[in-house]
């Protein structure tokens, strides 16, 4: 399964993670990441775009401001252990739901969820 995935916060919860923190923590992990500040005309929000070269291939995501972290161009298990680490980077008591592309139905994800956890939540949202 490829497509999108969406890390969330579960409504009507935010995360207190912005995308400037964000950013840091990112440049951190992938020294070469680009990033870009944008902002939705469609839903007034603002986002931290972001790609790398991972894996041979150029990597897109992005970073919905107190909401969701969004990952494309890989599966489950491309994208689980940098999950794991953006878990990490949310409070203790952080609410997250996932959800992908093929399957818009948001599910509980455990917080601290290692990435062989996160693997079986997103592959059991298999459309």
């Amino acid at each position: 399964m490829a497509g999108s995935i969406f890390v969330a916060a579960a409504p009507p919860t935010t995360w207190p993670l912005d995308m400037a923190g964000l950013e840091g923590q990112l440049r951190a992990r992938w020294p070469e990441v680009h990033t870009a500040a944008r902002h939705s005309s469609a839903t007034e929000v603002d986002y931290l775009a972001f790609e790398a070269d991972l894996a041979g291939e150029r990597r897109h995501g992005a970073y919905f401001e107190h909401m969701y972290l969004l990952l494309e161009d890989g599966t489950p298990e491309f994208w689980a252990e940098t999950i794991s680490w953006f878990l990490a980077l949310l409070p203790d008591d952080a609410e997250v739901v996932c959800m992908t592309e093929a399957v818009p139905e948001p599910v509980s994800m455990p917080r601290h969820a290692d990435p062989d956890q996160i693997v079986s939540v997103l592959e059991s949202l298999r459309a």
